[in-house]
């Protein structure tokens, strides 16, 4: 666990779940730059107002501010979806002493507003997908007035034309600082001419029967935060291709959900199946369950379950007869081998005997070598020059 020192102290801080030999720290530079930015800009006596902070990563940004604006009449608001980062925030408060009430989690999916009136302040760490930071935009822009400060930071690699022409697009005018330790802040005003336009998200797409393999084709709906949340990415079509389901009723669980396509086309495809959705997104989550209602309808959509976990946290063991997976090999900015191998240990320990396990990857991660090592076996199923599927039973 390593020490966040920024203007606003001195912070033990460490990503959720906590793992032996940690390699990855949770922050970066551009957390650093952000604070120090903010540092500058506080009234000592006022604080900091109304603070909304925007995808925060594992709490760096949420718990520093939070321990300045101790003395506010407000909280600081955190807009997050992913419950590594909110767990990572509750944790770090325990960690650091800071109470957790100076803080409010909101979600981009919650019907309530996140601030009363405007934001003084809202800070946003830019994300690497583009339709995600658009929804992010278009879901505070009604907190941003003449008088809010937007201050966005990212690393520089991520920040581009385009990134800067949404910030301009939705809220207004935009400069960009100096690059420090590789990383550049954005500061955002409000724009005067502005037109007022609808959020575009979440999204649908359709799905044909031959896709589906059913009488009925299927519409995905899909948050801008959501893997290939634009139509169905080359991995998940080759293991809805070749992934064989029981003939009879399953418990089935699609893991790591995102819009949630393979759960949803499983219950089609066995009908009487029930099937359990589980991801870190409440933005997947989300558009599991609307994908879900607008292909099967409200009777089948209350047979669902969906869970925020980390991998299978939460899940009872040998539960499950059937589990579905395209693990992530990315996790904010760093590599994620180790997601794989827990959700794989995970998966074993959630399936019965005899159960199954269905993955696809791209073939260089060699989910072949932990599949064996983890269940004693693995099947190739298909191959191509990008990716694998592979299946392996609990014995």
């Amino acid at each position: 666990m390593e020490r966040l020192q920024v203007p606003q102290g001195d912070f033990q801080l460490f990503r959720y779940p906590m793992r032996k030999r940690e390699e990855l720290r949770a922050w970066d530079a551009a957390d650093e730059y952000l604070l120090k930015e903010l540092a500058e800009s506080v009234d000592a006596e006022s604080g900091c107002g109304k603070v909304l902070v925007v995808n925060d990563g594992f709490g760096a940004l949420s718990i520093a501010l939070s321990s300045q604006n101790m003395n506010a009449e407000f909280p600081v608001v955190v807009l997050s979806d992913s419950y590594l980062s909110r767990q990572s925030i509750r944790e770090n408060c325990i960690q650091n002493a800071i109470d957790i009430n100076r803080l409010k989690m909101v979600s981009i999916t919650d019907q309530e507003r996140c601030i009363d009136g405007l934001a003084d302040r809202v800070v946003l760490k830019i994300p690497k997908s583009l339709a995600e930071l658009e929804e992010l935009l278009y879901r505070i822009r009604p907190y941003v007035g003449p008088t809010t400060r937007l201050i966005a930071g990212g690393m520089a690699k991520n920040i581009h034309t385009s990134t800067l022409a949404l910030f301009e697009s939705i809220i207004g005018p935009t400069r960009t600082s100096l690059a420090v330790k590789k990383a550049r802040l954005v500061f955002v005003e409000l724009g005067n001419q502005l037109l007022e336009t609808v959020n575009p998200f979440p999204k649908t797409y359709t799905l044909d029967q031959q896709i589906t393999r059913t009488e009925e084709s299927a519409k995905i709906v899909a948050h801008g935060g959501v893997f290939s949340h634009a139509g169905l990415d080359r991995g998940t079509s080759m293991l809805l291709e070749h992934m064989n389901l029981p003939q009879k009723e399953a418990q089935i669980l699609d893991l790591g959900c995102g819009s949630g396509v393979l759960g949803l086309l499983a219950a089609m495809r066995t009908p009487g199946s029930s099937v359990l959705f589980v991801d870190e997104s409440l933005q997947a989550l989300e558009s599991a369950r609307r994908s879900v209602l607008a292909t099967l309808g409200s009777e089948r959509w209350e047979d669902m379950e969906y869970l925020a976990s980390d991998c299978l946290e939460g899940v009872e063991s040998e539960s499950q007869d059937v589990v579905l997976n395209n693990p992530p090999f990315h996790q904010r900015g760093g590599q994620a081998d180790h997601i794989s191998k827990a959700m794989f240990v995970g998966s074993k320990r959630v399936l019965r005997t005899g159960g199954l396990l269905w993955v696809v990857g791209n073939r260089h991660l060699g989910y072949h070598k932990k599949l064996k090592g983890i269940f004693g076996n693995c099947q190739l199923v298909a191959s191509n020059s990008k990716f694998v599927v592979l299946s392996a039973t609990k014995h």
